[in-house]
């Protein structure tokens, strides 16, 4: 039996195990529950497991379930498009999802009742083959650094050993209350929201998304958001830098604090030190950390007993991090079996090339410096291709050339150039319309300027017709700096 399951078994029967809007299960009822979702699912003879539901209950039973049978977990992020959702499926091998609507193109459907939420669990028509590496245990899908985002492949003791260290370095106890408030289907909240608590037997508390203040991926109300922390007497939580900007916004707007809070983990995405030290000031326990789902999820992490401005803290026990010669951050301890049907992981004696950059200091304190290649990740932590982004807008008979940045910004800005002379704006504003009409909303263009106030004679081009980034980045980073946008 896998560790955390027969952790479970071991707890206490009747100590708290999952708390969410509607129910709250013991670890005896918990263990019941996945005994008998896992069994439905083996009498329909599941390859591989979709979850597209809300944070909750059934989500952790579901997910169990898998694990007690050795089938491959594909959560379903509510953020991908349906072009990305129906090539998930297809290309994870997917035969079975379970989720609370009707799906069309299902086979057939039945009806199973989880911890009182009734749950279709359909049935799927796949053409793909499984081959997927031994004891697989999760594919979790890059947020969409393309079109068709890809499937990392994870053991789950590749993720349990970074559950243990998380559990640690917060310095948790049984009695703590982490309060999840990033969506589950996210490999960050599944491993610190879940497999954290369970495997020392604390209690997973899971506020639905639209209790937390979520609308879709990039959208939140920030009230919400700080009234459910407060109602919830949150210990601990996870935060992406955007959640945490906006938790200090209501804070400093209505008074106040999150008095029962000690221990706020911030990653996914960089965080600006100007918001650190405002939050730090206002009396929130913030603490940075680093990772990637390559390396099943976190690798450093700052805490209570060794926390620096600026840096994403030390290597935590389960990973060894070295630096290469060209600055690119290398991990070894927990790093992916290999992308879905690209089981071959590149490595360097081991190592996983993150391309990532970043440095040591002289007391082992990690920090980054960048990315090697373009993709950025927004200050919700979704990663995003820039090229995609252009392409996409370039397709429009509107648009010649486009530039779109988001490192760490709450929303994706575009410079661009119009395919004519003297075309109105209003005209390039439909047009930028209706590309994100196109694109799952993380992806979408918030905010864009023409590019003739920046670059009068055209965006700087390669001899391939691709902007000249080098020179294109520093000038929107020395504009976006100034703006405040949101």
């Amino acid at each position: 039996m896998n560790r955390l399951l027969s952790q479970i078994a071991a707890h206490p029967a009747h100590a708290p195990a999952i708390q969410d809007d509607n129910a709250c299960l013991n670890y005896a009822e918990l263990h019941a529950e996945v005994a008998q979702l896992s069994s439905l699912l083996q009498d329909c003879k599941a390859q591989a497991i979709g979850i597209a539901l809300d944070n909750g209950a059934p989500w952790v039973v579901a997910d169990l379930a898998a694990l007690s049978l050795n089938i491959p977990c594909i959560p379903l992020p509510s953020f991908f498009s349906q072009q990305q959702l129906r090539h998930v499926l297809q290309d994870a091998g997917v035969n079975v999802v379970i989720c609370t609507h009707n799906l069309p193109f299902a086979a057939y459907s039945e009806t199973h009742t989880v911890a009182g939420c009734v749950l279709f669990i359909h049935h799927i028509k796949t053409s793909s083959e499984n081959t997927l590496p031994a004891n697989c245990a999760k594919i979790t899908y890059t947020s969409g650094t393309t079109s068709e985002p890809k499937g990392v492949c994870l053991s789950a003791d590749s993720m349990l050993a970074v559950a243990d260290s998380l559990y640690l370095a917060s310095e948790a106890t049984p009695n703590d209350r982490h309060v999840c408030v990033l969506p589950l289907s996210l490999l960050l909240a599944n491993v610190s929201a879940v497999y954290a608590p369970l495997s020392v037997g604390g209690c997973c508390y899971l506020p639905s998304l639209h209790r937390v203040g979520w609308k879709g991926a990039s959208q939140l109300d920030p009230v919400k958001l700080v009234t459910c922390l407060r109602e919830w007497q949150a210990n601990s939580t996870v935060f992406v830098p955007q959640l945490l900007h906006a938790t200090l916004a209501v804070l400093q707007q209505i008074g106040g604090g999150l008095p029962d809070m000690r221990f706020i983990a911030v990653g996914g995405a960089p965080l600006a030190q100007g918001l650190y030290h405002a939050a730090t000031q206002a009396g929130l326990p913030v603490f940075e950390g680093y990772g990637l789902s390559e390396c099943a999820s976190v690798v450093s992490m700052n805490t209570s007993s060794a926390n620096r401005a600026g840096s994403v803290g030390k290597v935590l026990p389960h990973a060894e991090v070295r630096i290469a010669e060209d600055g690119e951050i290398l991990v070894r301890g927990t790093q992916m079996q290999g992308y879905l049907h690209q089981t071959e992981v590149a490595d360097l004696d081991g190592f996983y090339p993150t391309g990532d950059l970043g440095r040591f200091d002289e007391d082992g304190f990690l920090y980054l410096a960048g990315r090697k290649k373009t993709c950025f990740i927004t200050a919700y932590g979704r990663n995003v291709a820039p090229e995609w982004v252009e392409q996409e807008l370039c397709a429009h008979p509107a648009i010649a050339q486009a530039v779109v940045y988001g490192e760490a910004l709450p929303y994706n800005f575009a410079l661009v150039q119009a395919r004519q002379a003297d075309v109105p704006s209003h005209v390039l504003a439909a047009a930028v319309a209706q590309v994100n009409q196109w694109l799952p909303d993380y992806a979408q263009v918030r905010h864009w300027l023409p590019s003739d106030g920046f670059f009068p004679d055209g965006l700087p081009l390669t001899t391939g017709g691709m902007p000249q980034r080098q020179a294109i980045n520093p000038v929107l980073q020395r504009y976006l700096a100034k703006q405040s946008f949101s």
